[in-house]
């Protein structure tokens, strides 16, 4: 089983990278922010923007829960309440 995390700011291609491996790999590509999104019901941009409360808290679960998974490619922003520090802090940079 492989475990593929991508790290990285807002436009830096995750996403682009995440669906190129997932397809080369036949891997399922998850993505922290469209986790948070689901959850929360609202664009990341919106809880951003509207400085939400419950943005930090559910950025580290969700986080959390995918990086618990077996296998796929996991995406993570840079900011500190993305779930990457979580990731470093948990496993190290590799």
């Amino acid at each position: 089983m492989s475990l593929i995390v991508l790290i990285g700011v807002t436009g830096s291609g995750k996403t682009t990278v995440g669906r190129e491996l997932s397809r080369r790999h036949e891997l399922p590509l998850y993505e922290v922010d469209a986790a948070v999104e689901e959850r929360l019901g609202a664009p990341m941009r919106t809880l951003v923007v509207g400085r939400d409360p419950r943005l930090a808290t559910t950025a580290r679960v969700e986080a959390e829960r995918l990086l618990g998974l077996d296998e796929g490619i996991v995406t993570l922003g840079a900011a500190p309440n993305s779930g990457s520090w979580f990731y470093l802090c948990r496993f190290g940079p590799l």
